[in-house]
Order: C-alpha cells, then structure tokens, then sequence
C-alpha cells in the first residue's frame, strides 16, 4: 500500500508533515545535483506563498530553516515578501534584507 502525502497541506498551516517535508527536499536535491561526483551543499531560499496573511510565526520561520538545513542545505533563508522572479534570488542580498 502506498499512501501519498503533501507535507505542505494543512487547512491552518504550511508545514503539515515535518519529516516527509524534509524527505521531499532531500529527493529534490538528489535529482537537481545528481549530475556531479561530490554535490555540493546548496543555499535555500524558502519563498512561502500561501497562508502568509500577518507574516509568518517565528515557530513556521524556524520550522522551514531546519527542514532545509536537515535535508542538507548548507544554509537556508525563509524570505516573506512579494514574489520573486528567478533574476531577483540573491541569496546574499536577501540574507542581509532578513537579518536588517
């Protein structure tokens, strides 16, 4: 039997299901940097989209950094804000807008 799971539905919150989360990312990354004999350790930019109305909880912000990092990301952002298009991720100029 195999039961499918979206650990990012939930009718109150984002994160529905840490560890299957984190497992989605780890697949994600395996496929993305498969190609190479050492992958590298990528930077995240976790962008939330949905649900966000009053910012996120400062719980949903650590949440979504320690999935990111436990999946193997060398270092994760959790951005709030507009949506961006893929010229506008920098990820140095975002980290420096989230620690300002």
């Amino acid at each position: 039997n195999i039961e499918i799971t979206n650990p990012f539905s939930h009718p109150r919150v984002l994160l529905s299901d840490f560890k299957v989360g984190e497992r989605l990312l780890q697949y994600a990354f395996k496929e993305i940097l498969s190609n190479t004999i050492l992958p590298p350790s990528p930077r995240l930019v976790v962008h939330p989209m949905e649900k966000t109305e009053g910012g996120l909880t400062m719980i949903e912000v650590r949440a979504f950094r320690e999935l990111a990092l436990g999946a193997g990301a060398r270092d994760a952002i959790v951005y709030q804000g507009r949506e961006l298009s893929v010229q506008e991720i920098d990820f140095e100029s975002l980290k420096e807008q989230i620690d300002e």
